[in-house]
């Protein structure tokens, strides 16, 4: 390192192991140009610095002098080392699909390749400024090969360099920057024959590649495909034109580029690559950070395609009848196109010589009108033999009308009365079947107000399984001493009296009392229940969820969920519910209990 520099990163406090990157660089010249800001350094190596180097001395001089910094570099060493590094570095972002079209050949022989003259011509409009660039650090300007054809030999490069006037790169003079010439790159043009299949580029042949086996960055890829969208981007800035194609194989689908900067080419193009139609496309697939950094196909070339669909056909000698048929009018679930001029799955069966379809969509016959007319127009002039015959049906759902809200109701004015609010934890799911009771919790109910509770463990006659207890946090160990189920219930029915009771999703919990009255000998279930599920379904019909976690939210109910599924917890929550629902009931003129029916 040279004394110079040493000093002036001493300066700008640079840590002392970065200083040791730069044992090699000498400094010729700082200029300092207070007007503009702007710090130049000139700088000279036998050992071309690594790109992240050459940023980390750029931005410690920013940093330090809080101005803009512009390295000049005297390479006097490899031209070709690190120059893939620097000329990515120096490539404008919008065109980074050209950063792996580098071919190193040599210090004075490296070059880009471009596969086409849309290619070619966006690249040159670029070309001078990555250069200047390239030469500013130590590098030699690059070329353009066009490989047309996909030749691999190399087109003759130019002979020019750039000129650096090194004479002015002087330690004392401080007025002074270099004066750098550029020459325009010249090109070998590869010139091919022209050929009626080639739409745009070479005429494409190889093996083709499916999309779905497509997952990576690859070079020289071939698929063959259907456009099935198209859009087109143009710079404000430059002549830059992007055209974006959604293309599919029906293997998979994925955005395909075309990069272009005549208009001409651009109108010629459009006019081409019409939805519908299939292509052969070569070209290689990158990330790419303005399409969600997804793989994206960028196209060399286009050829027309021998695609021809295959047609599929019913061989069997005896016909299905298709009874169960979807169209478009079912909301999410049919995809066949319903139009003036039919049904397309009508057309379809025909076609495969099919007697009859059925059309049943969901809720809905709007298809009907245009199967009959269809139908009537194929079998105009036909024997009857051979008419065609839709059957027409659909799909409805049978909801239940007799909803239960209330069981043995009576005339008893619903704000005036006292209530039993109650919840069972059990066993398992079904009283009919052996299950039991495990935890009685319930709370009486006047004004709104708790006037009593009642909370008991049950010890059921088999012990509670493992997933009950996850549910409850009842295990067999707490309920070890606790009474029986008919010591409970009866002692739970004497606290209940006569009282009308409520339940969330009263049928299951009234379906272990009442068992219990059969099992015990306890008489007849006279009580008046409530269930405040159908309750709620009835009164807040858009709502889509009625469980207890969110009808408490819904009333505005305090609910803690790591105490739900415990017997009083979920008594007392129930019931500040069920208190706000009658208020609400009120206001709607439903006085009586017997109003709920």
């Amino acid at each position: 390192m040279g004394e110079e520099l040493e000093k002036l990163l001493e300066t700008i406090h640079m840590d002392i192991n970065d200083q040791l990157k730069y044992k090699d660089v000498f400094l010729k010249k700082v200029n300092v140009n207070n007007k503009n800001n702007l710090i130049t350094l000139y700088l000279s190596t036998e050992n071309m610095l690594p790109l992240e180097d050459y940023q980390r001395l750029e931005t410690e001089f920013k940093k330090f002098f809080n101005s803009k910094v512009l390295i000049y570099i005297e390479n006097l060493g490899n031209k070709s080392l690190y120059l893939d590094e620097y000329f990515k570095f120096f490539l404008p972002k919008y065109i980074s699909y050209f950063e792996n079209r580098l071919k190193i050949n040599g210090s004075n022989n490296n070059y880009l390749v471009v596969y086409n003259h849309g290619e070619e011509k966006q690249l040159e409009e670029y070309l001078k400024e990555i250069n200047e660039n390239l030469v500013r650090v130590g590098y030699s300007p690059l070329t353009i090969y066009q490989d047309e054809d996909g030749r691999s030999e190399v087109a003759k490069l130019i002979n020019e360099d750039i000129e650096v006037d090194t004479s002015k790169l002087k330690v004392n003079n401080y007025n002074e920057t270099p004066q750098v010439k550029t020459f325009a790159p010249r090109r070998k043009k590869v010139v091919t024959e022209d050929d009626e299949r080639t739409y745009y580029g070479e005429v494409i042949e190889g093996e083709r590649t499916y999309l779905k086996n497509i997952v990576s960055e690859d070079e020289d890829l071939i698929v063959e495909c259907e456009v099935f969208g198209s859009d087109f981007f143009e710079s404000s800035k430059s002549n830059f034109k992007i055209i974006t194609l959604k293309i599919t194989d029906y293997t998979d689908s994925m955005y395909a580029k075309i990069f272009l900067n005549d208009k001409e080419e651009l109108e010629r193009l459009t006019k081409i690559l019409k939805v519908g139609t299939w292509f052969k496309f070569k070209g290689y697939t990158k990330r790419d950070q303005y399409s969600s950094n997804e793989i994206v196909f960028n196209v060399r070339a286009i050829n027309k395609s021998e695609h021809k669909e295959e047609e599929i056909k019913d061989d069997s000698p005896v016909k299905r009848v298709e009874l169960h048929t979807h169209t478009m009018m079912s909301a999410m679930d049919g995809v066949v196109e319903v139009s003036k001029h039919g049904v397309a799955s009508i057309e379809q069966a025909i076609k495969w010589g099919h007697k009859a379809i059925a059309i049943t969509d969901h809720a809905g016959c709007q298809a009907f009108p245009n199967a009959y007319h269809m139908v009537v127009d194929y079998n105009k002039g036909k024997p009857q033999e051979e008419h065609f015959k839709v059957i027409y049906g659909t799909e409805l759902t049978i909801v239940d009308d007799n909803v239960e809200i209330v069981k043995r109701s009576n005339d008893s004015i619903l704000l005036e009365n006292e209530y039993v609010v109650f919840d069972l934890e059990t066993t398992g799911f079904n009283a009919a079947s052996g299950d039991s009771i495990i935890e009685i919790g319930a709370v009486k109910l006047k004004d709104g107000e708790i006037i009593d509770k009642f909370d008991r463990l049950v010890k059921p006659p088999t012990p509670i399984s493992e997933r009950i207890t996850n549910v409850t946090s009842i295990t067999n160990e707490m309920v070890r001493d606790c009474p029986s189920e008919e010591e409970a219930v009866k002692e739970f029915l004497e606290w209940t009296k006569d009282l009308p009771m409520v339940a969330h999703n009263a049928k299951f919990d009234t379906s272990f009392i009442e068992m219990c009255y059969k099992k015990y000998n306890l008489g007849e279930y006279k009580n008046v229940v409530i269930d405040t599920l159908a309750l709620s379904r009835m009164l807040d019909q858009d709502a889509t969820r009625h469980g207890l976690s969110y009808i408490t939210k819904r009333y505005g109910v305090p609910f803690d969920e790591e105490s739900h599924h415990r017997g009083d917890y979920d008594a007392l929550a129930t019931g500040l519910v069920f208190h706000k629902m009658m208020k609400k009931l009120e206001s709607i003129n439903i006085i009586k209990v017997s109003d709920l029916e």
